[in-house]
């Protein structure tokens, strides 16, 4: 602390600071704190610092807010434009690791958007549409197994007619995933909805079965794809639901709203590599502040383009890594409940050709086969895909904790009032 010269306004040798004020007024929120005589003033009590050059003083936790809400220009005082100083906590160690890996992952992120351009480039001379059908074909591999894709998707000729239509949707519903996590599984459920009645009947088709009825064929476990999407605005709802009480009782309101004005500015979304800044309430955006009207004229982030691309690829093999070890974990435990609900069938197609010997009881006609007929890997691997989602948000959940906590240990340097003329100031002498 530097000495000053006594005064007649200052009889002692060291610098007056805030404590020292007879009327501390917050420019920010305009609030007064005024001396009473015998009244002892500490930090803790009022939370009023000094931190600028000039006769500006506030509460310190008026400054973070001040701080956190606008642009840079904010970070600074607005009469004699010295910076605030601020001084938090050593982060956890966690924290570089999260860091770290972010940093890994930015760099993936930009080779795969290199590599996606290198992709268009090609795909200019030998076809988008190669590409998109390549993409395609083995993320359906990886969500629906390998049987359950080629019976759908392939024939002794390649590739049908109708799956020419309907692998193309395959990149938009996993970009859809991608970007609003839960919100787009039901375009994925949806197309897997539209495989059954897309495939023709052939009279020449050996996979046809008999019996089941179509109440068996609603009411088998694991449900169909089609019951699901009807379903599906329940869950996600609930989902939703839990998460936002979750969120609104770890997180403070304007922690969330720091988020929210975080996530506009950067104006793209990503879903499993996504940058941990997201916001997690339903609502639709807020309205821009003023100074946040700079946000829409940001220029495309290209390193959340590339992680929105490198989540897309990671996706479905991630998805179906987590349905095999949903089976494995049933197979292990031996548990029945357990493997009933992941649908263990391991027997594969049940009922191969209308010759077979395992009619039901009752003729009920000659039918293709359908998803109940099916060891159901895309049931496991929708599970799968849903874990990683849960997953993905109480980890951002974790890390916003672990960041607003390290926000409500900030402190913001309090300066003496040196290089300040003393008889301007109205302090306390006693």
């Amino acid at each position: 602390m530097s000495d000053v010269p006594p005064t007649a306004a200052w009889p002692y040798a060291r610098s007056p600071t805030v404590d020292d004020l007879r009327v501390r007024s917050c420019f920010i929120c305009r609030d007064e704190d005024v001396y009473i005589p015998g009244q002892r003033r500490t930090r803790q009590d009022h939370g009023f610092v000094h931190a600028c050059r000039c006769t500006l003083v506030a509460h310190e936790r008026c400054i973070l807010e001040w701080m956190d809400s606008g642009d840079e220009n904010r970070r600074h005082c607005a009469v004699c434009k010295a910076e605030y100083i601020v001084i938090g906590r050593p982060p956890p160690r966690i924290f570089s690791l999260i860091r770290a890996g972010e940093d890994v992952l930015n760099r993936a992120g930009q080779t795969v958007l290199w590599a996606g351009a290198a992709g268009v480039g090609l795909g200019a001379t030998f076809g988008v549409f190669f590409v998109v059908l390549s993409y395609s074909a083995h993320a359906s591999y990886w969500m629906l197994g390998s049987e359950m894709a080629t019976y759908f998707l392939a024939d002794r000729n390649g590739l049908p007619d109708y799956a020419m239509l309907m692998l193309p949707v395959v990149p938009l519903v996993f970009y859809d995933i991608a970007r609003s996590s839960s919100g787009g599984l039901v375009h994925l459920l949806s197309w897997m909805s539209m495989l059954v009645p897309m495939r023709p009947f052939s009279p020449g088709d050996t996979d046809v079965t008999f019996g089941r009825s179509m109440q068996q064929l609603v009411w088998d476990w694991p449900p169909s794809p089609w019951l699901l999407t009807t379903l599906f605005p329940l869950f996600r709802h609930l989902y939703r639901l839990g998460l936002h009480t979750l969120t609104e009782h770890l997180l403070d309101e304007s922690f969330v709203r720091r988020q929210r004005r975080a996530d506009q500015t950067r104006g793209v979304h990503h879903f499993i590599f996504a940058d941990l800044g997201v916001n997690l309430l339903d609502g639709g955006p807020a309205l821009p502040q003023p100074d946040d009207l700079h946000a829409f004229a940001q220029p495309i982030n290209l390193r959340a383009v590339g992680r929105t691309l490198l989540s897309m690829t990671v996706l479905p093999p991630l998805a179906a890594g987590v349905g095999s070890l949903l089976r494995g974990v049933a197979l292990a435990t031996g548990s029945r409940y357990l493997s009933a609900f992941v649908g263990l069938r391991p027997m594969g197609i049940h009922q191969r050709t209308m010759l077979g010997l395992q009619k039901r009881t009752g003729y009920r006609g000659i039918r293709l086969l359908t998803w109940g007929d099916f060891e159901p890997v895309w049931w496991r691997n929708i599970l799968g895909l849903g874990i990683v989602i849960v997953a993905r948000d109480l980890l951002k959940l974790a890390y916003e904790v672990l960041l607003q906590r390290e926000d409500q240990e900030r402190t913001v340097v309090d300066i003496p009032f040196t290089d300040i003329d003393t008889p301007s100031l109205d302090l306390i002498v006693v």
